[in-house]
This record gives structure tokens, sequence and C-alpha cells, in this order.
């Protein structure tokens, strides 16, 4: 093996946006703690994963999760914004949530229990955000979100 990082799995999600957010974390992790992002922030770091800032509110986003073995290349496609965080994972585990915890994906293996950084790409938060208030609801996609997680040492 030359060191370069390799893509491990890849997974589809459309988690559910309620408040306009919602959670990636560890299943074996404390439930969400009511943390909110920061307008225009995509990842706020929580006990035992992040919780996702969108653009828009009750819909679902498209969302892609790579696994990787190191630090991945950033993607090369056209996002409106990215953004890196840290988050422990104590099982080694991942899935995403509405912030209310009506689950949207199933529960993924990484690897060992330990810390884990993830990098959000993300197109399609202005559009979600102009949808905002018109009575548009539930629908899918719109936003689209690449996250690439791969761990690292502390």
């Amino acid at each position: 093996m030359d060191g370069t990082p390799r893509r491990l799995a890849g997974y589809q999600w459309e988690p559910q946006v309620e408040y306009r957010m919602f959670v990636i974390h560890d299943p074996g992790a404390e439930a969400f703690a009511g943390a909110v992002p920061a307008s225009g922030q995509l990842l706020l770091p929580e006990p035992g994963g992040v919780v996702v800032g969108s653009g828009g509110n009750d819909f679902f986003p498209a969302v892609t999760v790579e696994s990787w073995d190191g630090a991945p290349p950033p993607d090369a496609g056209t996002w409106d914004a990215v953004e890196e965080a840290d988050m422990h994972l104590p099982s080694g585990r991942l899935q995403a949530e509405s912030v209310l915890a009506a689950y949207a994906s199933p529960i993924i293996t990484l690897g060992e229990p330990g810390w884990y950084r993830i990098r959000a790409h993300c197109r399609g938060r202005v559009e979600a955000g102009s949808r905002v208030g018109r009575g548009e609801l539930y629908y899918h996609g719109v936003e689209e979100w690449l996250m690439q997680v791969w761990p690292v040492a502390r």
C-alpha cells in the first residue's frame, strides 16, 4: 500500500430536517443535547457526534456518507460550503437522525471506537432556505450533502 487514503464504503441517507438541523452521531452516545448551530454553520460538535445545520426545514436532504481509512482529498465537485469537525464515537458506529429522534438511517460501523474527523460538503442551502415559510413541507432533495469520515489520532 502506498499510503494514499482509500474510500472504504459509501452510504446514502435522507434524514429528516427539523428546526433546520439533523444529527449524525454514535447510537451508543447520549441523545441530542439541544445545541443549535450558528447561522451558516454546517457542523456543531456535540458529545458523540455532530449537529448538522441545514438551510431548510421540514424536508429530506440527500446525504452521502463516505468512510475512509485516512484523510481524503476534498471532493472536487461544486459545493456552496465545506466545513470540518472532530467527533468522538464511543462504539465506532454512526447513524443520522432528526433532532426529535426519528431514525433516518441504518447504523453503520466505521471501525474502532475513538476519534473521527468529518468533512461536510453542502450545496442547495439557499434554495432549501427559500422554501421555508412557503408551505412546502417534506419534499426530498434540493439540499445535497457529502460527508467524508475518517479516524484521527488524539
